[in-house]
């Protein structure tokens, strides 16, 4: 089981590098940090956000801002715990539009960027292998 997940751990993290360097994907973050999927590469249950935000994308992670804390209640209530899962977004990156002052807000992504990270999700959900997807 651990040579699995370490097999599963690696394959993910060349999945990434080989996504980040995506010259579409570059320029579409425009220099934001990239969030990638975080949790059991072994996972039998996915979690899929829309987008990460501000706290994501500052901690590198998925769901560790207000909303992260809303799941981790959830996900006890369920008897779940954040190890026993793979919890990842569709869009990689935080977007984002101006806000007041130098401070950006967060915005649903566009059709386009979410296109564009497509292939990468379905790629990282072939790697991990999940039997059930909450979106």
């Amino acid at each position: 089981m651990e040579a699995e997940r370490t097999k599963r751990e690696a394959a993910l993290a060349a999945l990434a590098a080989r996504w980040a360097d995506d010259p579409a994907i570059a320029a579409a973050r425009d220099g934001s940090n990239l969030v990638l999927g975080a949790g059991n590469p072994l996972a039998r249950l996915v979690l899929i956000g829309e987008a990460p935000g501000g706290q994501e994308e500052k901690a590198g992670r998925p769901f560790v801002g207000p909303a992260g804390k809303l799941l981790d209640e959830a996900l006890a209530e369920a008897g779940l715990r954040r190890d026993e899962i793979w919890i990842t977004n569709v869009v990689k990156f935080r977007p984002t539009s101006p806000g007041v002052g130098q401070r950006k807000r967060n915005r649903a992504p566009t059709r386009t960027e979410t296109q564009l990270f497509l292939p990468w999700l379905r790629e990282e959900l072939a790697l991990v292998e999940p039997k059930a997807l909450v979106c």
